[in-house]
């Protein structure tokens, strides 16, 4: 339902998990991006296929680095 979508910025902020940063020994997983996915287009059906075909350049599981793009 599109009056129930979160923008991006929403989303980021409630994966954060009230981490401000991340740092030796924080917990969690990362995802990097190759751009910047908070530079979507404001409608939220497009900012999901951008997001949806954004690259990923790396992910890191539980400090170990799973992939890399």
């Amino acid at each position: 339902m599109p009056h129930q979508a979160l923008t991006p910025a929403e989303a980021l902020v409630a994966s954060l998990d009230g981490q401000g940063t991340i740092a030796p020994g924080s917990r969690g997983d990362v995802v990097l991006l190759d751009a910047d996915p908070l530079a979507v287009p404001a409608d939220s059906r497009e900012a999901c296929d951008v997001l949806r075909e954004m690259p990923v350049a790396a992910t890191i599981v539980a400090g170990r680095l799973t992939h890399a793009g």
